[in-house]
């Protein structure tokens, strides 16, 4: 799956941080495996979507502690928080809210299309390698930071 390919090809990538590779995998299992999985739960309980929302909450609930504890226990320390560091950027312009909002639409969008098997496997392609771009970006090594050559950052001439 597209979604998932990223993770794989910069698993040994060393400029890559943990706190990346976690993150870029929480957006693949939301992105590729949370949609399907309720589709097929509704296909096995005989209902739609809306009667899994309240599960499909918990999910995230328990997804969103997982975030929190990855973002708390893989950032690097306090002194690389600055809002200018390409790391800090990088990882903030992620959110797992938007990530699920999406996989929410997904699953009712495969839902309607279920007695559309052509069309249902074109836009879980197309959304798969909207995840995959997400990944990418996710997975992009930081640049060092730049550094002005003293101490106390002024620039010396």
């Amino acid at each position: 799956a597209a979604g998932w390919r990223p993770l794989f090809r910069l698993r040994h990538h060393p400029g890559v941080h943990p706190v990346q590779f976690a993150l870029a995998g929480i957006n693949a299992h939301i992105g590729c495996d949370l949609a399907p999985a309720v589709v097929e739960s509704c296909r096995a309980l005989g209902c739609g979507p809306q009667a899994l929302e309240a599960v499909y909450e918990r999910v995230g609930g328990v997804l969103a502690g997982l975030e929190e504890r990855v973002r708390e226990e893989l950032m690097p320390g306090p002194d690389l928080l600055d809002v200018a560091d390409p790391l800090t950027h990088l990882v903030g312009a992620w959110s797992l809210e938007r990530a699920r909002d999406a996989a929410w639409a997904a699953s009712r969008v495969l839902w309607g299309l279920r007695r559309r098997p052509v069309l249902a496997a074109e836009f879980t392609e197309c959304a798969d390698g909207a995840v995959g771009l997400v990944g990418r970006f996710l997975l992009t090594p930081p640049a060092p930071a730049q550094s002005s050559g003293s101490s106390t950052g002024a620039i010396v001439s």
